[in-house]
């Protein structure tokens, strides 16, 4: 009974995973796009590498602050 149970639940879980997706495209109005995780992470990368930057920025500043108080 076990073996039987466990096929059945995997696909439960894909049928409520791929009804998410669709309801969340159909209350958005957009359509599937497939490279949607790709754009995503490569938005990611691009926040972070902006953040490093920025981070790098600041800690210059940092110093030049303690350098010019004393």
């Amino acid at each position: 009974k076990e073996k039987k149970a466990k096929p059945i639940v995997a696909l439960v879980a894909v049928q409520r995973k791929m009804l998410i997706l669709m309801f969340e495209l159909w209350k958005k109005n957009e359509y599937y796009d497939p490279e949607f995780e790709q754009k995503k992470q490569q938005a990611y990368k691009k926040l972070a590498a902006r953040g490093s930057k920025q981070q790098k920025v600041e800690s210059s500043l940092k110093i030049l602050m303690k350098l010019l108080v004393f």
